[in-house]
């Protein structure tokens, strides 16, 4: 174990050990800075603490075999017999493995297929003695991609719940501007009305009076923009507050 196969790690500041047990060859926790937690068969000697990770993705390969055979699947480890067609396959590609072929749902993303790849790239991974030199490299750089990638699934999750929250909440903030917007309207209308009695629920010419001070007001507390509220629709806004009875309650809550 401490051959080509392991990796010192003694003069890697950003890992940690807790010991389980005493001797040589016993399971200790390898805690990286991260927080990330892997459980690994750490060999101690004179020469200090050595890892091996193989045995690392030797279980995510078995992890993926029980998860195809859990589907219903074959592995790379069952010996299948090619049918007429897959015959005719293995003449033209000559390398292709019937498990994988078999596997393929047409879906990349489905477990079917993120399985099949998993375990394929992992058996080429570890079958190429020149990579072995390399191997904890390799295995550090895949555990932190995948936390890149839940860190960014996570964030994804977190816009989405915001959005669906801002969602919610759009219709009710434009409907509660509206009705304050419909408030200012109706409060300047009746006191045009109170000097102004023949013009009393006509709803076209009190609009034109008061468009000019309504939309001075509306600008004033943010309501409106550059743009003007039209008279017509100061108007429109005249005649919902009639038939809704704002103006014989005198309540127009602005």
């Amino acid at each position: 174990m401490t051959g080509q196969r392991s990796f010192d790690l003694r003069q890697d500041s950003s890992y940690r050990f807790e010991r389980i047990g005493d001797g040589e060859g016993e399971k200790y926790i390898l805690q990286t800075s991260k927080g990330f937690v892997q459980g690994f068969e750490v060999i101690i000697d004179r020469q200090g603490l050595y890892i091996d990770p193989f045995g690392a993705l030797d279980r995510m390969r078995e992890e993926a075999r029980a998860n195809l055979r859990h589907l219903g699947l074959p592995t790379d480890q069952c010996k299948l017999r090619p049918t007429k067609s897959e015959k005719r396959l293995l003449k033209m590609y000559p390398n292709a493995q019937l498990w994988k072929w078999r596997n393929r749902s047409g879906d990349s993303y489905s477990e079917a297929d993120l399985n099949t790849d998993l375990l394929g790239l992992l058996n080429e991974l570890m079958d190429t003695p020149a990579l072995e030199p390399h191997m904890f490299l390799i295995y550090r750089a895949m555990e932190a991609l995948a936390a890149y990638r839940v860190g960014k699934v996570n964030g994804l999750a977190q816009a989405g719940a915001s959005t669906s929250k801002g969602r919610a909440i759009g219709p009710q903030a434009k409907k509660a501007k509206a009705l304050r917007i419909r408030q200012i309207v109706w409060r300047h209308a009746a006191m045009y009305w109170t000097s102004r009695r023949s013009c009393e629920n006509d709803a076209s010419n009190t609009a034109v009076n008061i468009c000019e001070q309504v939309n001075s007001e509306l600008r004033g507390v943010a309501l409106i923009g550059e743009r003007d509220r039209a008279a017509k629709t100061i108007g429109d806004d005249i005649r919902a507050g009639i038939k809704s009875g704002v103006f014989q309650s005198g309540e127009f809550g602005a």
